[in-house]
């Protein structure tokens, strides 16, 4: 690993690199979402939520974040879709599971994020793309995390859909 690339990784590690402060919606995602004809509301952190329906019926919400993250002259930013929330621990199984997912994922990779209210772990599909990903890859990109999240929810729920 080259010196660089090994700097970079510890920053990112430590937290290092920051984030780019996400004071406003990013209008850049608004003009992509518009010319994909995609409904969308804006949260609270001014982050792009997106309802899907699915083929089977089911529902599954995903996030465009605002804020984005840059290594060296690429600014990257989430795409995020939840799959399931649990009160106490993650059983071994899931998480087992998830990582052999994540291997195989062309785009994305699971994470457990801790909710700091209800002290919940969300299990979540995140993929890092590129701020200037065309409208066509970011179509796929959002069918792709509904389809593989809203799957794994179906497992790890009997079916429910609260996602």
């Amino acid at each position: 690993m080259s010196a660089k690339l090994l700097r970079c990784a510890v920053l990112l590690t430590l937290g290092l690199l920051p984030a780019l402060a996400s004071e406003k919606a990013d209008p850049r995602v608004k003009t992509v979402l518009d010319k994909l004809d995609l409904n969308y509301s804006l949260d609270e952190q001014h982050d792009y939520r997106l309802e899907f329906t699915l083929e089977s019926k089911r529902s599954q919400v995903v996030y465009i974040y605002s804020s984005t993250t840059k290594v060296e002259d690429i600014e990257l930013r989430d795409v995020v879709t939840a799959a399931a929330e649990f009160k106490g621990p993650v059983p071994a199984a899931v998480l087992e599971k998830c990582m052999a997912a994540s291997r195989k994922l062309a785009v994305g990779s699971w994470e457990l994020e801790k909710d700091d209210e209800t002290g919940n772990r969300v299990l979540l599909l995140v993929c890092k793309i590129p701020t200037d990903t065309s409208p066509a890859a970011l179509r796929t990109i959002l069918e792709a995390s509904c389809i593989q999240a809203d799957q794994l929810e179906g497992e790890l729920s009997d079916g429910q859909d609260k996602f």
